[in-house]
């Protein structure tokens, strides 16, 4: 766990409250940068947390080798993207594989009644 005073920016954020998340339905969690070594062959989820810098296509072709998995799939791959980021080849290989496009357009809730514990605040 990234302990609570080395949070710093959204990047870190998510990556901390979606790992909570994940430990407390008792997963286990395997960190690695996508070039230092192969993926765990083991696992059923690929986290892609708010990527700074674009993917090689090399890297890019792992992971889909990765999520076929020699055709028996079963694996998921999550890709939360930030809206400052550039990556056009994690973007094509998305609208590609997945038919997901991504923008730079945000949904805002506007109505700070409807948002969870913001009374609490």
């Amino acid at each position: 766990m990234i302990p609570g005073k080395s949070i710093i920016g959204a990047k870190k954020l998510i990556i901390y409250a979606i790992t909570t998340i994940i430990v407390n339905l008792n997963f286990l969690i395997n960190t690695l940068i996508t070039g230092s070594k192969d993926f765990n062959k083991d696992a059923s989820i690929m986290l892609i947390p708010a990527p700074e810098k674009d993917y090689s296509a090399e890297e890019l072709q792992r992971i889909q080798k990765w999520v076929y998995n020699d055709g028996n799939y079963g694996r998921q791959l999550m890709v939360f993207v930030s809206p400052t980021a550039d990556c056009p080849n994690l973007y094509e290989f998305l609208k590609v594989e997945y038919q997901i496009t991504v923008t730079d357009e945000l949904i805002v809730e506007t109505d700070y009644n409807r948002i969870q514990n913001y009374n609490s605040l």
